[in-house]
């Protein structure tokens, strides 16, 4: 039953921790993190194109915190990940693609491990966005 409900639990935990956080657009998506494994990502665009936000992956609940930047020039996501000890486990370097009203929508690219040489394919599909 549990299993069911992370993913609502994870949404709802993720709604209430950006309230009163810089103004900026919530957005939600869901993809693979390597061949198979199903993750759902969330970050917030802040001033001076920052990023911030997590993921979690759905089949062990494990949640990871994002901090990075975006080049809206290039259409390019450099991303720091960092697991619960808050310890740097990864880089996201990611291309994301951008519809006719220039609103980020899919995102695809590649998680670098930060002590060794695993590099994994990164795919995800933009499910909503917050607007603040």
């Amino acid at each position: 039953m549990l299993s069911r409900l992370l993913p609502y639990i994870f949404v709802l935990t993720l709604f209430s921790s950006f309230r009163g956080t810089e103004c900026g657009n919530l957005l939600y998506y869901k993809g693979t993190l390597g061949n198979s494994q199903k993750i759902q990502m969330n970050f917030e665009l802040l001033e001076n194109n920052k990023l911030k936000g997590s993921y979690i992956i759905e089949k062990t609940g494990d949640i990871y915190v994002l901090n990075g930047n975006m080049n809206s020039s290039t259409q390019i996501i450099t991303l720091e990940v960092f697991n619960h000890y808050n310890e740097k486990v990864a880089t996201i370097e990611a291309h994301y693609i951008v519809n006719s009203q220039q609103e980020m929508q899919d995102i695809a690219g590649v998680w670098m491990a930060y002590e060794d040489e695993l590099i994994l394919p990164l795919k995800l599909v933009k499910l909503a966005e917050y607007i603040a």
